[in-house]
């Protein structure tokens, strides 16, 4: 492994283990085993590889949720949806570091314009990554329609990372999540 990758690991670990605002550059050189200017050299500066460490990150984890995930039930389905939050849901203790630091850098980017604005593409691409796994929407092809159907379920899974960090004892399975759609769209075809 290189300097470059050995600081992409290096600040990982830092990052899930203190979190982005106590992640110091040189907690990133030691843990990566190199010297503090290669972080300059390789990344231009800390904040830079902190985001590609986040994204890093937030890829694996997903990476590894969809290796897992079968998708023999249709796009757009219950089944789907049903199917998609039973596996997500069940990597949240194993990724609860990387959820609360989600939710940290989303915070901290409200003070710092830099990490904002990386955090709201990293959003964007969430959304997008949404619309493809659960209702087969091809964000180029479908524009608006997969903008909006990204941005419910990046809504959704914003507030199920908050709850389960928040809230753990009442927190929805993936059944209790399927239950209240299905009530939710019952009722709206009603009214």
């Amino acid at each position: 492994m290189g300097n470059r990758e050995a600081l992409l690991e290096g600040a990982k670990r830092c990052l899930l283990e203190k979190g982005y605002a106590k992640t110091t550059a040189r907690d990133i050189a030691d843990s990566a085993g190199v010297s503090l200017a290669a972080i300059g050299y390789h990344y231009g500066s800390k904040e830079s590889l902190l985001e590609q460490a986040f994204m890093a990150s937030m890829e694996e984890w997903f990476a590894d949720d969809e290796a897992d995930r079968h998708e023999e039930s249709a796009a757009g389905s219950l089944e789907r949806f049903q199917a998609f939050f039973d596996e997500v849901l069940s990597t949240f203790p194993q990724q609860e570091a990387l959820l609360r630091l989600n939710m940290e850098m989303g915070l901290e980017g409200m003070r710092n314009p830099s990490l904002g604005a990386f955090m709201s593409q990293a959003l964007q691409e969430g959304r997008q990554g949404l619309a493809e796994a659960l209702a087969g929407l091809d964000p180029e092809k479908d524009g608006e329609l997969a903008q909006r159907v990204g941005s419910f379920y990046s809504v959704l899974m914003t507030g199920l990372v908050a709850q389960y960090l928040i809230d753990r004892e009442r927190f929805p399975s993936a059944s209790d999540l399927t239950e209240g759609l299905r009530y939710v769209v019952e009722s709206a075809r009603k009214g």
